[in-house]
Order: structure tokens, then sequence, then C-alpha cells
């Protein structure tokens, strides 16, 4: 019985326990995260590395092919142009798997395989030297990722995130740390370009990341970790330069974008090579990139997304096409062609063929969109065109165009913006003009405030020097001096001329100056440039015959007479010296009516500057005086340049008047000097003779008697 009573309490339990755990439910499974894998490093311009022949790089100077099966493991190094050098066979006996290739050398790297370490191995064939190869071993912990060739330059990244620097002679030029594991990187030139890996992206997404920078004499951070824009649930396939050195990059759905530098950095799709692919499978390999002409460079793929080394692929050519709206519309095409060719015309120089020629089809897009918004009524979208127009002839021709089509009121309003926008070119090359001139007016304004130079002694002159002097003298008589180097916009320097103190004594030099009377003269303003290699006026004497220090009494009695013959040859009118001071006087007031804005200001802030800064130099005020005049704002600086305007225009009006005062002055002389000369002439008849006169004459007749 107690057997049986245990066994009934067992399945009693049993059952409890069974029934409960059919009470508890399983809960549902949720999905874990799962990170997205990184994408590895690779080469721009080379297929994987797991095909037994494959293209280690393609690029506009050559191809490098790599043969990797049981009978051989080989390199082949082929030039476009065979004058750069001669195709090159490389046994690779150090399983070098990444390449790259340029104008003057062969880079060759290799992964770390158990106790080998990774390898770099340069064959520069530019050298002019003997010894054309080099290698370098990567520490133990280092294995290399990426290498790149620039223009003297090599870069190889690595698996600890160090970049390191080598020139093409293997010398370490420098080394650092990226933020991330290294995807790929480029070079042209002295460019160097870096993508890597800036964290954990959205599920599916990489979240990649660019710095570009120059390499060489001048290394310097163009910019640094800033997004790299790639299309949703693709990754990297190719990073690289143009031809002319602006930064491309592609995805794995076939998507070109260019740096926009209009935009301040930023990336711009500017063609889809799968619009141009017949089949979903087909891919386009991208090869080379070119943006004068406007040309993509690629291998078309049929069913793959990778040419084979065999046969030898051709190259096709495609268009860059931008990502508009109703593209099938006559507008959009004439807007793609507009907004592309500014795309482009960033990077190339200005005022430069290249530049037209990118630019021409923009100005014929302009003026079929403009006709086009015309015809269909859309004046305000036609001014808008023509806002975008910059040449003045293309605006003409749109005045022209809406007249024709009786658009009057477009038409004037075009008028007036091809008006605003002369003026404010004028206003441009004033302010341009301004800033350029007053670096070089900051000395002589400072300078004219009052502080004075010291002038270095003068050098005891020559015989030979008195002799060049007196020449140099003569030639300037004959034509006044035109100033050469910096034109300083300053008021003409009176000349002075020197009186000797004394008598001389013996011979005289009539073209010496004393070097007393010369450092009593103190050097203001521009007289410090004017003081260089300047000619000194000398005062002419009127005989330089030795003058006795005894004079007779006849002599006394004839050296009034004499001087008062030279005097009266040398000597001016009144008339003329008044004339001159008139135009003395008229010439400064024209110098200040054609003053600039700068000059301007100064006169009117020059003491309040004085005054607050006293212990200023000559060039640190002109300086000081230049950077506050730049900190006053646009309207404040317009003021001063109005009012420089206004005078220049009131200079012109008194020019005229001046000229026709002057005509109305000869005229009258003119008809004033006969008169003049016949009372001369009455004057001189009725005019008796002098004492001396009549007493020689009566002499003469009773001796004749």
């Amino acid at each position: 019985m107690k057997d049986i009573k245990t066994t009934d309490k067992d399945d009693d339990d049993a059952s409890s326990i069974v029934s409960a755990v059919q009470s508890v439910r399983p809960l549902p499974l949720a999905d874990a995260y799962k990170p997205t894998p990184l994408q590895k490093a690779f080469q721009p311009g080379s297929t994987p590395v797991h095909l037994s022949s494959r293209f280690m790089k393609w690029n506009c100077v050559g191809i490098i092919r790599q043969y990797n099966n049981d009978e051989e493991n080989s390199i082949d190094v082929e030039f476009h142009d065979t004058s750069t050098h001669h195709p090159l066979h490389i046994s690779n006996n150090m399983d070098y798997t990444m390449a790259d290739l340029s104008s003057e050398a062969v880079v060759l790297a290799s992964h770390t395989y158990d106790d080998t370490p990774s390898k770099l191995t340069c064959m520069h064939f530019g050298s002019w030297d003997n010894a054309k190869e080099w290698s370098i071993t990567m520490p133990d912990d280092e294995d290399i990722q990426a290498v790149t060739i620039g223009n003297g330059w090599l870069a190889v990244a690595t698996s600890t995130r160090n970049v390191r620097l080598f020139t093409v002679a293997g010398l370490q030029q420098d080394t650092f740390i990226i933020p991330g594991p290294i995807v790929s990187m480029a070079a042209k030139n002295n460019k160097l370009i870096l993508v890597y890996h800036r964290g954990m992206g959205i599920p599916g997404e990489q979240l990649l990341g660019v710095s570009l920078l120059t390499v060489g004499s001048r290394k310097r951070t163009i910019f640094n970790d800033i997004p790299l824009p790639i299309s949703p649930k693709t990754t990297l396939t190719w990073i690289g330069f143009s031809e002319e050195g602006t930064p491309f990059s592609v995805d794995s759905s076939g998507i070109l974008r260019m740096l926009n530098k209009g935009l301040g950095f930023q990336w711009s799709q500017v063609a889809n090579t799968k619009d141009q692919a017949k089949g979903k499978s087909d891919h386009y390999w991208i090869v080379s990139l070119h943006e004068n002409p406007q040309q993509i460079r690629c291998i078309p793929c049929k069913g793959s997304r990778y040419p084979a080394t065999l046969p030898r692929p051709a190259v096709a050519i495609l268009p860059y096409q931008l990502p508009l709206c109703e593209m099938n519309t006559e507008k959009s095409q004439f807007e793609e062609c507009l907004l592309r060719c500014k795309l482009f015309s960033h990077n190339l120089p200005a005022d430069s063929y290249e530049l037209e020629e990118v630019l021409k089809p923009s100005q014929e897009a302009l003026m079929k969109l403009f006709a086009l918004a015309v015809r269909s009524d859309r004046e305000q979208r036609a001014l808008e065109v023509c806002k975008l127009m910059s040449e003045d002839h293309t605006l003409q021709l749109a005045i022209k165009y809406a007249s024709r089509l009786r658009k009057l009121q477009l038409a004037e309003r075009i008028s007036q913006l091809a008006q605003d926008k002369t003026d404010e070119v004028e206003e441009e090359e004033e302010e341009d003009n301004l800033f350029n001139t007053v670096n070089y007016q900051a000395d002589d304004w400072s300078k004219s405030n009052g502080h004075v130079i010291a002038e270095e002694p003068m050098e005891e002159e020559t015989e030979d020097d008195i002799v060049d002097d007196n020449i140099e003298e003569r030639e300037e008589a004959d034509g006044q001096d035109q100033p050469t180097g910096l034109l300083l916009n300053t008021k003409p320097k009176p000349k002075t001329t020197t009186t000797p103190a004394a008598p001389l004594i013996g011979r005289s030099n009539p073209f010496k100056i004393s070097t007393q009377e010369k450092m009593k003269q103190p050097v203001k303003g521009t007289q410090v440039f004017d003081g260089m290699n300047k000619k000194i006026e000398k005062p002419k004497s009127t005989s330089i015959m030795p003058i006795s220090t005894k004079i007779s009494k006849t002599n006394q009695k004839k050296i009034p007479s004499q001087s008062k013959l030279f005097t009266a040859k040398g000597e001016k009118s009144k008339t003329d010296v008044q004339k001159t001071c008139k135009d003395k006087s008229t010439e400064e007031s024209n110098n200040k009516k054609c003053l600039n804005a700068f000059e301007l200001w100064l006169e009117d802030n020059k003491t309040d500057l004085e005054e607050e800064h006293p212990d200023l130099s000559e060039e640190d005020f002109g300086s000081m005086a230049t950077d506050r005049f730049r900190s006053l704002s646009k309207d404040d600086r317009q003021v001063w340049i109005q009012k420089a305007k206004s005078l220049k225009a009131n200079a012109k009006n008194g020019d005229e008047n001046t000229e026709q005062k002057k005509r109305k002055r000869e005229d009258e002389d003119a008809d004033i000097k006969p008169s003049n000369k016949k009372a001369q002439k009455e004057i001189d008849i009725k005019k008796p003779l002098s004492q001396s006169t009549n007493a020689k004459l009566s002499n003469f007749a009773f001796s004749k008697d």
C-alpha cells in the first residue's frame, strides 16, 4: 500500500510540472542588431585580388597587369606613351598586390604574410643616376593597405591608421594619423585625397570621411574630415582626380560626384553611368576623367562589374549630365547646359582660353532660355535669365529681342538692369584701385602729417660731376622730367633758387651749392622719394671769369647798367609773374579736386588720428590709417567715393571755364599790343635827349669846324 501511495504522489507532482510548463508560452525572438560590415580597402582603377589575371592599375599614364596562376606569377607594366618608358616585365616573387603608376615611377606594395612583413618597392625610372630601385620594410605591426604616387612623392596608408610620406628617391618625408581605417586614397601632382571610415553608419550603409591636403614644399590641409556622400546601400568604387586636378568619386550604383568649390566644398552629382548602360547587369569601369573637353573615359563591362584583361578592352567616352527635373523638355536641357558649364568653370583659372571655351555654350544656353521665356510670356523668368548674363552685348541682344516682340516693359527693365550692372562694375573697379593705391599712398600721407626725416649729407662734388650736372640741367631746361616708378598722388614741390650769402673770391663754381644751406631745409612728405638721385638746381652766374676784389670807380658806375641789361633779359614782367601764380593756385585747387576717397577721408580725420596715436611712426601711421579706412562700412565708404566723384566732375567743369578765360585773355592781349606799340613809338619821339648825349654832339660839331 505504501508503494502504491508513493507512486500516486509522484504522478501528481509530474502532472503539475507538465501543466506549469505548458502554461508558460514561448516569447517571440527579436531580431538582434547586425552592424554593417566595413568596406575593405581598395586601390582605385584596380580589379579584385582573387582574379588570376587582373588589373593592378589603369590610369591615364599606363596599365599594370598581374598574372597569378600555376605557371607564372608576374607583373607587366605598359605605358600609353612609349616615349615615357619602355614596357616592363617584373617577376612577382614578393607577392605584390597593390600598385600605382606615374610618369616618373612605379610603386608596388605587399601585405603581411606569416613572418614576412609588409614591403614597399619603388622603381624610379625617371632618376638620373643608376640606382633606380629601392625598397623599405614596414614595422611588424603595420600592414600596407593602400599606396599612391604624386609628383615627386608617394604615400602609404597602413593598418595602424598611419600615413607615411616618402620621396621618389626613398627619403622618409613625413607621417601623420587619420581618424579611421583607410578605404582608399589617390594623388595628383601635389594633392593627396584620403577616404576612411568615420564610424558606424546607418544599417546597410557606410559612413565615410574624406580629407584633402597638399604635399610637397608647402604642406597644408585644404579640408579635413568632411563626410563623403554615397548613394544608399552602396559602397565606394573609385576615388581620384580629373586631369585638371578636381576630386571625383564613384559609388557602386554608378553615380559620379564632383567636388563643387562654388558651394564651399560640397559634392555635386555630375553623371549617372547606369543611365548609359544597356542592361541591368551592365556597368562602366572608370579609367580617367576630363573637364575640358568634358569626357568620362571608362570601360563598358557587359554582365559584370570588372573588365577582363584579355582581350584588351576598348575605352568608351560618356558625357556629363546633371540630374535636373524633366530632362525631356527643352527648358531643362538649356538649364542643365548652363549649370554644368558654370560648375566646371569654377576649377579653371580666370582669364584663360580654357575658361572661355567652357563658358561659350553657357552664353548660348542663356540666350535660348531668354527667348523661350519671352515667347511663353514669362517676363519675370526672362528678367531672371538676364540677371545671369555677365556680358554687355548679350544684354543688348536681349533688349533688341524684347523690343522686337513688343515687350516694352521687359526691355525697359533689362536696360535698367544693364545700367545697374555697369555702375556696380565701376564701383568695384574703383574700390579695387583705391585699395591697391592706398598702400603706396600711406607713407606719403603719414609723412605729410608733420613728420620730418633728416636728409643724408651731401657728398662733395668733383669737377666731372659738375660738368655732368651742367649738361643734365640743360637737358632738363628743354623738357621737364617725367616721374618714374610709383606715381604718388601728391602736390608738386615748388622749386627754390639759392643765392650766395657772400661774394665769391677767386674762381667761382656756378653749379655748386654749399652743404650748410642744404642741411637747413627740412624734408617733408614725398621729398623723401624726390631726394633719391635728384638733380640739384645750381645758380647760374653771368660769367665764369675770376672777379677781382678791388673794384674801380669806373667799374662801379658800369656794373649797375650791365646788371640792368641782364636782369631785363632774365626777369619776367609783373603780368607774367601774376599769371604763373594764378596757374599754380589753379593747379593746387585742381589737385585738391582730384583727390580720391581715401585722401579726402584722411584730410578730414587726420587731426583726430594724430591725437589718438601720437607715438606712431610714419609707416605705422600710414598702415593704421588704411586699416581704419578699410574698416568703414560700405555705406560710409560710398559717401567718400561720391564726394570724390563730385570733385572730379567739378574739376572737369572748372578746366573748361579756365580754358575759355585763357582764350579771351589772349584775344584781348592781341588787341592791346598794337596800340601799346604805337604809344611807345610816340613817347620815344617826344622824349628829349639826355645832357650827356647833347654835350657829346656839341663837342663833335666843334671839333669838326
